[in-house]
């Protein structure tokens, strides 16, 4: 997987030489950011899983931005409204699992229920919104909350 997103990142870097920084990020975003993040959602992966694939994805940043600083990096995502990965991936996991609650379909419902609740509840509580989350919340307005947490 990582092997993937590099090569992809290294095709899209190569080719952009002249384009700004966001210009970059944006193409970054489309082309490799979707190797990480494809059925992450829906599986259970580990966290030196998750510690690789936030390493990776932090030495695509620090080169797109010329940074070499977790506190450099953090500030670029305050600036381009940008939120880590492992953000993005616990708020990936967050939306799957919300829509699965509030699916119409009585089985999705019911595994769910038997599975889900606690998972979401880790989600939730990992993302630091377990004080103002909100079972309907659109995705949207649910990033929106969590970027809001980053900043402070």
């Amino acid at each position: 997987m990582r092997r993937q997103c590099f090569r992809a990142f290294s095709s899209v870097y190569c080719k952009c030489a002249s384009l700004s920084e966001t210009a970059v990020r944006h193409l970054v975003d489309s082309f490799c950011e979707p190797v990480f993040m494809y059925n992450l959602p829906a599986t259970n992966i580990s966290k030196s899983e998750i510690s690789r694939i936030e390493h990776a994805w932090k030495s695509i940043m620090y080169r797109i931005y010329g940074v070499t600083t977790d506190g450099a990096l953090n500030m670029v995502y305050a600036h381009t409204n940008c939120l880590p990965i492992c953000t993005e991936m616990l708020l990936r996991q967050c939306s799957f699992l919300t829509d699965c609650s509030n699916s119409l379909n009585k089985i999705v419902r019911f595994i769910f229920t038997c599975f889900g609740c606690v998972e979401l509840s880790k989600c939730v509580g990992n993302l630091g919104i377990a004080d103002v989350y909100m079972p309907h919340m659109s995705s949207k307005a649910l990033r929106a909350l969590v970027f809001d947490r980053f900043l402070c």
